[in-house]
């Protein structure tokens, strides 16, 4: 995903506050510097050449110099923190459009609204590199931050786009409860 966003010049990666901001684009990773882990750094680093000092954020490409990127410092932290009641759930269904699998996720709260979230951000996530010896720990739920969704722990925030079930008609859907596949517009009707 960051060499997409590299070759299409949409990487956006800012020093604020001792964390790095990763902007793909499409999701946004905030990280505390001393957790990166290294083979998230030697990719910036292999793409980019050095990483911003602290108070300096840049949109960086293949074809192009770095830009400097003043306004694009979010801070996830605080905006995960404020919304734990907004939990999200996988449901028992995925959605196949093309190379990609999508899971529906449905928000718990009071609106129980479905969309989906793309496999692959999913896969970014891996339990195997919370470094518990040093306080880290295992992200809880995801949160539903209008029109994213986020998980985060207390080193870490992954955003990501949320798409709205009524754009997968005419896809198949995976109930992973049987080896059913329903029509996209069962789902949209539930």
């Amino acid at each position: 995903m960051v060499n997409k966003a590299w070759k299409k010049q949409d990487l956006k990666i800012s020093n604020v506050d001792n964390c790095y901001i990763i902007n793909f684009g499409w999701c946004t990773i905030q990280v505390i510097k001393e957790f990166m882990t290294n083979k998230l750094k030697a990719i910036l680093i292999e793409l980019v050449g050095e990483l911003p000092t602290e108070g300096e954020g840049y949109l960086y490409g293949e074809d192009c110099e770095p830009q400097a990127c003043l306004n694009i410092y979010d801070n996830l932290f605080m905006e995960f923190q404020g919304n734990e009641d907004e939990r999200c759930e996988a449901t028992c269904m995925m959605v196949c459009h093309g190379n990609d699998v999508s899971v529906v996720m449905q928000n718990m709260a009071a609106n129980h609204e479905k969309f989906m979230i793309s496999a692959s951000y999913m896969n970014m996530l891996d339990n195997g590199q919370i470094d518990e010896e040093n306080g880290e720990y295992d992200p809880g739920f995801p949160v539903s931050l209008g029109s994213s969704m986020a998980w985060g722990n207390n080193v870490m925030v992954l955003k990501v786009p949320k798409t709205p079930i009524k754009y997968c008609v005419d896809k198949t859907i995976l109930s992973l409860k049987g080896d059913m596949a329903h029509d996209a517009n069962d789902l949209i009707r539930d």
